[in-house]
């Protein structure tokens, strides 16, 4: 029974995507965490990740209005190296 069973593909070693130089320091918050707001457009906040994908690393970066949560502007590309 444990011969039939179905198994996995191995994973292969990620990589690290990211790596800060030794000399920063971290950013500073200029929100606070303090997340409110009380008209359009007052606070936005904005992130990059990266994705691997099969073919390359897609960066995917976004911009949230804080007032209306659906993303006010998305951009994705992708980087072959």
């Amino acid at each position: 029974m444990r011969e039939s069973r179905p198994r996995g593909l191995p994973r292969a070693r990620s990589s690290r995507t990211t790596r800060p130089a030794a000399d920063t320091s971290r950013l500073v918050d200029l929100v606070k965490r303090d997340f409110t707001t009380t008209r359009v457009s007052e606070l936005r906040v904005a992130g990059i990740t990266y994705v691997r994908t099969a073919a390359c690393w897609v960066h995917a970066t976004f911009v949230l209005d804080v007032a209306i949560r659906p993303a006010a502007s998305t951009r994705a590309g992708c980087h072959r190296r």
